[in-house]
């Protein structure tokens, strides 16, 4: 019976023992983020978010987030291929600095909760008005395309002339079809 005290406060330890050691030698799992971009030594913005990434983990060494880099050299053909491959991969979450044809070619992929991407550069109207997991950091092109449009119809003048760097640009196309109006 003496035996009985004592053998519990042996259980009790060691099980306060095997809390203290799990808890103490446990590892949170990493949270993989995929940057997608252009990852060449060359492409200004996509060098400057590998090193903006690359700054984060130096400032935040405990932080849970561990950048995936995703390189899809600004080529809509590859842009749904290397951010599937990431996703494989167990990325979910995804900041994008690419144009805009590789956001519309790789639009798919946010259909569904599967994963999200934050883009700081796409604003096609093909992207717009969509119910999906992607989020714009920039504003909606064709309601600032349309925003402008207003802006210089009540310019004095009759003529504009237009210059623009794409022809038949479909970021573009907004405000000129309102100022043809």
């Amino acid at each position: 019976m003496k035996k009985l005290p004592l053998l519990f406060a042996v259980l009790v330890m060691v099980a306060v023992s095997l809390v203290f050691l799990r808890w103490k030698f446990h590892t949170v799992p990493v949270i993989p983020v995929g940057m997608v971009g252009w990852l060449a030594s060359g492409a200004v913005v996509g060098s400057s978010e590998m090193h903006a990434s690359d700054l984060f983990i130096e400032e935040h060494p405990k932080s849970r987030i561990r950048i995936v880099f995703v390189d899809d050299e600004w080529k809509s053909e590859l842009a749904a291929t290397v951010i599937q491959e990431a996703m494989k991969n167990g990325v979910r979450f995804f900041i994008s600095a690419v144009p805009s044809k590789c956001t519309v070619a790789s639009i798919h992929l946010f259909a569904d909760s599967r994963a999200l991407q934050i883009t700081t550069g796409s604003a096609a109207p093909a992207l717009t008005g969509k119910d999906d997991f992607l989020l714009r950091i920039i504003p909606d092109a064709v309601q600032e395309q349309r925003a402008i449009a207003r802006y210089v119809s009540q310019l004095p003048g009759k003529r504009i002339l237009v210059l623009q760097g794409m022809p038949a640009s479909p970021l573009h196309r907004p405000c000129i079809c309102d100022l043809l109006r």
